[in-house]
């Protein structure tokens, strides 16, 4: 509980002065920083499924790109909207969301899953998902 305490007496100042300065900011501050975090952004975007092909993050993406006033045909809200739509999946049952795109995640996980269960380590699904996730993307 002290660890709490002497957290928020310690940033307490710290969130006064910022709501003071969001009051009356140096612009070219503010517009410096923007950009800043703007391009950490699209250097993350570009090249890329989505951020982190995390539906969440994908979805505040697309509010930044609307925010900073990119228009709707814009090639990177295009992209956004691209990236965000490869997350329905169609099927008789109708549409779903998939929360991510994490086939390397899920393999790793269903290959731990199954270790838990005693499968021999040699089995073939076991090697091929071994030579899957070597030959897998990473980045």
């Amino acid at each position: 509980m002290t660890y709490i305490v002497n957290m928020i007496r310690k940033v307490m100042p710290i969130d006064q002065l910022l709501k003071a300065y969001n009051q009356d900011p140096i612009e070219s501050l503010r517009e410096a920083a923007l950009a800043k975090a703007m391009d950490w952004l699209l250097h993350r975007l570009d090249n890329s499924e989505g951020l982190g092909t995390i539906f969440p993050a994908m979805v505040y993406m697309m509010i930044v790109l609307r925010a900073l006033g990119y228009a709707d045909d814009h090639p990177r809200v295009l992209a956004a909207e691209k990236h965000l739509r490869d997350f329905m999946l169609e099927d008789h049952r109708g549409i779903r969301l998939q929360p991510c795109l994490s086939p390397v995640w899920d393999t790793g996980i269903a290959m731990h899953a199954l270790a838990e269960t005693g499968i021999d380590p040699q089995s073939s699904p076991i090697m091929a998902a071994v030579r899957w996730l070597r030959n897998a993307p990473s980045r």
